[in-house]
């Protein structure tokens, strides 16, 4: 089974076995460091979902600010999408800002 919960008991029992000892005491302990992991897991993911909406609410923030400025201006924002110049510049802020947010996803998926 790919869980690493699994591979702890089966080592467990494997070296128990090897060596002898007290399998209620070793599964005791076992089961103490799987529900430490499920509570450490469950801290990271409420950590890491502020990170994620803090992505997203960065990743919104141009989108939005780009709609109002259009509304507001419209003979700035009719012409720069037909020159050269501007569409450079829209295609390198659409990959920054892609860049971006796959950064930060990266950095809040921590793996326990």
């Amino acid at each position: 089974m790919p869980l690493l919960d699994v591979h702890f008991f089966v080592s467990a029992v494997l070296l128990q076995k090897r060596t002898g000892g007290n399998l209620a005491e070793i599964l005791d302990k076992l089961a103490y460091v799987i529900r430490e992991r499920f509570k450490l897991r469950g801290k990271i993911r409420a950590i890491s979902a502020h990170g994620r909406m803090t992505g997203s609410a960065l990743t919104m923030i141009p989108i939005l600010v780009a709609q109002c400025c259009s509304g507001s201006m419209r003979t700035m924002s009719d012409s720069s999408p037909r020159d050269t110049t501007g569409q450079i510049m829209m295609g390198a802020a659409i990959l920054l800002q892609v860049i971006g947010y796959a950064v930060i996803r990266k950095i809040v998926s921590i793996e326990v």
